[in-house]
């Protein structure tokens, strides 16, 4: 109770609260959105990750299915559960196996368990021995994933998960070193492990039935949104889980790595991350404007529409998930 109570306080003692964000696009939801998060809570059950009554409160609050359903508002109902179930196993193996194994300072349990993850995720088949519950859950997701997805959008997500796991290797370096990294060891690493650019936003185009070729998806002029819009959740992502990291002993989010390198307040870090988000979003705004204005490919218009849905979808789920517990610091 009382660390709860910590956790809690310890924003409003610092000056901090929750800041305001722009985001001008629409929210939406997709009408299977109740029928997802049962889905995904099932899920979790046949995998282990809901084991007791506790844990199933967890779950429920945190709304993992419900982060999916306003990220993508229309589409494929079964991509859509695959992308549910997805964001629940790289939501907790980030815990599980980056963060506490960084705390404990014992780094060969996030190294032993990300090596056989890359082999599962290449071929669905290739169990080692004993594999873990965590294992035998990312089985379940390559195997579905090759039922929906073409061969490209596979090796472009299995790619985008090896950066995942690259970052998940150096954020554990950086919690066992108790140490604060810069700005410039942080933010790379930050857009990685949060899986964006060629892991959730593979998805995009999963969902909607469509493909964008690598020769197309890998344009200059269509890349430079996609890192627009990594940086806009990373950053929104930062402010609203941050709330809530400011009790733990190495704080792991920007505000925290701004005020520190900076020499600034807490709450003041918290505002030039605001600024910075919405900077951001107003240059989103302004690129893909003008790409949509002359582009021919309607899969490109089709995708730049569903960054936008997924930077709304995605801030929206953050303001109410049980997760970040954002209403406690309202």
């Amino acid at each position: 109770m009382q660390a709860a109570r910590a956790a809690r306080d310890r924003p409003a003692s610092l000056g901090v609260s929750l800041p305001r964000l722009y985001c001008p696009y629409p929210s939406g939801m997709h009408p299977d959105a109740e029928c997802i998060e049962q889905m995904t809570l099932e899920w979790m059950r046949r995998h282990g990750y809901i084991e007791s009554a506790a844990e199933e409160d967890s779950a429920r609050q945190a709304r993992f299915g419900i982060r999916a359903a306003p990220v993508h508002p229309t589409g494929r109902t079964s991509a859509i559960q695959l992308a549910s179930d997805l964001t629940v196993w790289l939501f907790l193996t980030d815990d599980v196996y980056v963060e506490k194994p960084g705390a404990s300072n014992t780094l060969s349990i996030t190294t032993d368990h990300l090596i056989p993850c890359m082999g599962v995720l290449r071929d669905p088949e290739n169990l080692p021995p004993y594999a873990s519950p965590s294992l035998l859950a990312l089985q379940d997701i390559s195997r579905r994933l090759r039922s929906v997805a073409t061969h490209e959008q596979v090796e472009r997500l299995i790619g985008g998960m090896i950066e995942f796991f690259l970052a998940g290797c150096c954020e554990a370096a950086s919690f066992s070193r108790r140490t604060m990294p810069s700005m410039a060891e942080y933010i790379p690493v930050r857009d990685a492990i949060n899986c964006l650019r060629s892991v959730c936003f593979v998805f995009i185009e999963i969902v909607g039935g469509y493909e964008l070729r690598g020769s197309t998806w890998c344009r200059p002029d269509l890349q430079a949104i996609v890192n627009k819009a990594t940086r806009i959740v990373s950053n929104h992502h930062d402010l609203l889980s941050g709330l809530r990291e400011l009790a733990h002993e190495v704080p792991m989010n920007l505000p925290a790595v701004i005020a520190r390198e900076q020499g600034v307040s807490v709450a003041e870090a918290f505002m030039r991350v605001r600024e910075l988000a919405i900077a951001d979003m107003r240059r989103f705004v302004e690129m893909s404007d003008r790409l949509l204005a002359i582009e021919t490919d309607p899969a490109v218009a089709r995708y730049v529409e569903g960054l936008a849905a997924w930077i709304r979808g995605n801030l929206d789920w953050s303001l109410t998930t049980g997760r970040y517990k954002v209403s406690d610091y309202l």
